[in-house]
């Protein structure tokens, strides 16, 4: 924080809290290793989502369910892009 005051500049050194860092790492404001972290764990996680597609798919008995929820997923994603 920098202060005008009458003699001159005052600079303050600032501790943000938590909720301000967590805040500004979700903006992608973070340092290189986090976003590396960040494109690496979103790939987990679409790694996730289509093996439990796949095996949804594959079970006779969880067939409808599954195409039912995902395409009832995919029209609700594509509303909301547009």
């Amino acid at each position: 924080i920098i202060r005008l005051n009458d003699g001159g500049v005052e600079v303050i050194h600032a501790r943000p809290s938590l909720q301000s860092r967590l805040i500004e790492l979700h903006k992608g404001h973070g340092p290189s290793a986090f976003k590396t972290f960040q494109k690496v764990f979103a790939g987990g996680l679409i790694i996730i989502i289509l093996s439990g597609l796949w095996l949804g798919i594959s079970a006779a008995r969880l067939r409808r369910t599954t195409l039912l929820t995902a395409t009832a997923g995919a029209v609700v994603f594509a509303l909301l892009l547009f």
